[in-house]
Order: structure tokens, then C-alpha cells, then sequence
């Protein structure tokens, strides 16, 4: 009777042993996809930063007759709202 406690607390020991590896592997594997989610953010806000540049370069382009239009309005636009600006603080 004594032996098979002995034996059965062996049993629950080794898996209570191998349960505590496999948390810690797991938690390893959970750092490792927080630090690739992180990455994957910073990659999104730069590009992200990066399509607004092109956006706003795009609109200064004057490739086309729209473009052209487009673009002049944009800067007639920053124009009055920078004399707009001016005025406020005279």
C-alpha cells in the first residue's frame, strides 16, 4: 500500500514536473509573439506615415490637368489658411 502512494506520488510529481516545463515553454512562446506583434506595429505606423507622405506628395503633382487643379487648390488652401494664421496674431 505504502509503495503504491510512493509510486503514484512519483506519477503526480513527474507530470506536475512536466506541466511546469511546458508553462514555461509556452510563456517563452508568448514573448516571442508579443515581440513579433510589437514589430508588426512599428511596421504598420511606419507605413502607415509613410502612405500619408505619398498621399500629401501626391497631391503636390502636378502629372495631370486634375492633378494640377488638385494640387493648386491644396495650395491656395494652406495659402489662406496661413494668412488667416497672420491675421489672428496682428
Amino acid at each position: 500500500m505504502l509503495s503504491a502512494i510512493q509510486q503514484n506520488l512519483e506519477i503526480l510529481v513527474s507530470a506536475y514536473e512536466g506541466q511546469k516545463r511546458q508553462a514555461a515553454d509556452l510563456q517563452k512562446e508568448v514573448e516571442k509573439y508579443r515581440t513579433q506583434l510589437q514589430s508588426a506595429k512599428e511596421k504598420i505606423y511606419k507605413l502607415e506615415e509613410e502612405i500619408g507622405i505619398l498621399k500629401e506628395r501626391t497631391v503636390f503633382l502636378p502629372s495631370t490637368p486634375d492633378n494640377y487643379s488638385t494640387a493648386k487648390a491644396s495650395v491656395d488652401a494652406l495659402i489662406k489658411e496661413i494668412d488667416e494664421a497672420l491675421a489672428l496674431l496682428q
